[in-house]
């Protein structure tokens, strides 16, 4: 299989952390807030901030993977105390499920370098150390990727899109058994108490894997991560409103509204919107469709995605439709009528939605 993206966030579907636990992908610890405007560009991120407790994240991936390739931009107004603030863990288990455990641990030391560790930073083997020195006060874009193996692993680590260190032919498995990743921790632990104001910030998310092989590259370089809701009823309009006259009018809310959506309970009922339009001068390396979907008072649904761009409507496989839930992103690498990369003149025209399976 070829590498795929698994999660694109920039964390602007969001207006609070509560959301974001809502998304399913999501398990906040301790000391997070969600902010609106301390992220890149002055758009939306996470923070990290005071606390005596160890405070970070999990991000539970839709599927294990034995390639994983992940970036984010990262912004601290302080160095770590000590030797593993800020690390990435690559687990092997799920959150809250017995058995896993650290395969790979990115720590960022006082002296501001970056080492990798097999396993725990504090009691695991030590792989690599950078030589960049990240300075307080500005953002970067970290991207790592990993092959899990225990005799023929593999790790690049970049920073703003120069390789910082790289191995081949190297243990990357902590675990015993498990030769996969199942879920990406992103942990800070404590602070000085005495030290008031600082915290770190998250922006800009992205992780993609292989399930099976040993894939090279699969970096999608700095990239922002944009929002675009709907703003115009699309093609297709057979699913009924809960209000109003206007599709796009009931879901283009940030929170998802309980008041305002549209429902259908009929197979091959479908609804698209066209979406809000990027400008600029952008290169798109990803187009993924959420939805945040919920059921009846009885019965099971099932619903497909769907992409009409030109001549095309792409409609992809069903995925059952839990109460109140975001659904797992569908990813459209190409332009499904021209299956080649997104222009933005195709992409603004495009209409994505939702089909009764």
């Amino acid at each position: 299989m070829a590498i795929e993206t698994l999660i694109l966030d920039g964390f602007e579907a969001y207006t609070s952390v509560n959301q974001m636990e809502n998304d399913n992908r999501w398990v906040l610890i301790n000391g997070y807030s969600w902010n609106g405007t301390l992220g890149r560009e002055s758009g939306a991120c996470v923070r990290y901030g005071v606390t005596t407790l160890e405070y970070g994240s999990y991000l539970n991936l839709p599927k294990s993977v034995r390639t994983v390739v992940l970036g984010l931009a990262i912004y601290m107004d302080r160095l770590p105390d000590t030797e593993g603030e800020f690390p990435i863990r690559l687990h092997s288990g799920l959150y809250g499920v017995p058995g896993g455990e650290i395969q790979l641990n990115l720590s960022l030391g006082a002296d501001g370098k970056f080492r990798l560790y097999r396993g725990p930073h504090d009691t695991g083997t030590l792989l690599d150390t950078g030589t960049t020195v990240l300075a307080v006060n500005s953002w970067y874009y970290i991207e790592l990727r990993a092959y899990i193996d225990n005799t023929s692993g593999e790790y690049e680590l970049k920073i703003d899109g120069s390789s910082e260190f790289s191995a081949t032919a190297v243990d990357t498995q902590a675990h015993t058994t498990d030769n996969f990743v199942s879920m990406v921790g992103y942990w800070t632990p404590e602070h000085n108490p005495n030290v008031s104001g600082d915290y770190t910030v998250l922006d800009d998310l992205y992780v993609r894997g292989d399930p099976t092989a040993n894939t090279a590259g699969g970096f999608l370089g700095d990239v922002r991560i944009v929002v675009q809701k709907p703003n115009a009823n699309g093609t297709n309009r057979d699913w009924t409103l809960s209000t109003g006259t206007d599709d796009f009018a009931v879901l283009d809310d940030i929170p998802p509204s309980s008041t305002d959506y549209a429902y259908s309970s009929t197979a091959t009922d479908r609804i698209t919107c066209g979406m809000e339009d990027l400008t600029g001068s952008i290169t798109i390396k990803e187009v993924a469709l959420y939805a945040h979907t919920s059921i009846g008072s009885s019965g099971a649904r099932e619903v497909k995605p769907v992409c009409k761009s030109g001549a095309t409507t792409d409609v992809g496989s069903a995925t059952r439709v839990l109460q109140h839930s975001y659904l797992n992103p569908v990813m459209y690498p190409v332009d499904p009528n021209t299956a080649a990369a997104w222009t933005l003149t195709n992409l603004n025209a495009a209409e994505f939605g939702l089909e009764v399976a």
